[in-house]
């Protein structure tokens, strides 16, 4: 009589359970796979728009380009739709085209993928407290006396340039962080929205974040419905501003002054304002 062979191979069930781990394993991968490439796109076009915003402002400061020369005559698009400043090309990688705008002599280069289809949206999971703070101690160096200062060039411009010029050099970019649109009052708060106020009309309402720096409520930061304001600045250019003038309702008011102070769960109650708002 033959012998049982010992060289069992694996059974249906086996083969199958297999299989299905596999499938598990591939089907929980490829998301996570996908997000992290998307996010590496994001700050692939988000370090090329902080360089030739970089490169821009400091040309523009010495005088070297004027205003004109920021946004018309250098722009080229290529294959890429990328901006072509000398021998660079600042493009982005997921097919945004990269442009530079001047307002009121505040620069800013924005990307039509990345920028303009960010409108109302979340506050997403980069803005920490460690970030905050860095802000925070930016903000508050008594040595650096920015003023008032917004990402659409109140102040006569040269504010924000500065205020964004000693962010970039800490490697902080606001609207990666969600701030598309935002307001400094000097020394006593900061505000922030992820909405494009640019876009918005003189009275419409948007989401804002609030954050004192100074006073009785120094290290608290709240929620608020805020409406755009239509501002003329000394050269007679009209652009829309949010501030902690222009808040209307406080949307954390139940919170308790402990919680306020913790910037994840004002965040929470942001984005869950913010995704309301959407549905609207």
């Amino acid at each position: 009589m033959k012998g049982r062979n010992p060289k069992k191979g694996f059974t249906l069930a086996e083969l199958l359970i297999t299989v299905a781990i596999i499938a598990v394993l591939v089907a929980v991968s490829i998301p996570i796979f996908t997000s992290q490439l998307k996010k590496s796109r994001a700050a692939a076009c988000s370090a090329n728009r902080r360089s030739l915003k970089s490169l821009l402002s400091a040309q523009y400061l010495s005088g070297e380009l004027t205003a004109a020369d920021i946004t018309k005559e250098l722009i080229s698009l290529n294959s890429k739709n990328g901006y072509q400043y000398e021998d660079q090309t600042f493009s982005c990688p997921d097919g945004g085209t990269i442009y530079a705008q001047i307002n009121d002599q505040s620069i800013a280069v924005r990307c039509t993928y990345h920028d303009d289809k960010q409108q109302d949206e979340v506050i997403n999971d980069t803005w920490t407290a460690d970030t905050a703070q860095q802000i925070w101690n930016i903000l508050s160096d008594s040595e650096r006396e920015f003023g008032n200062a917004d990402s659409f060039g109140s102040g006569g411009g040269q504010n924000t340039i500065k205020l964004n010029t000693a962010l970039d050099a800490a490697g902080i970019n606001l609207n990666d962080l969600g701030a598309v649109s935002w307001h400094y009052q000097d020394g006593s708060n900061f505000v922030w929205t992820t909405a494009d106020i640019s876009k918005k009309k003189a009275g419409d309402t948007v989401i804002m974040m609030k954050y004192n720096l100074s006073g009785d409520y120094a290290g608290v930061y709240s929620v608020w419905e805020a409406t755009v304001k239509s501002v003329t600045s000394d050269r007679g250019i009209t652009y829309n501003i949010i501030s902690a003038d222009t808040a209307k309702t406080e949307k954390t008011k139940s919170m308790s002054r402990d919680d306020k102070k913790d910037i994840r769960k004002v965040i929470a109650e942001y984005n869950r304002y913010a995704e309301i708002k959407l549905k609207q």
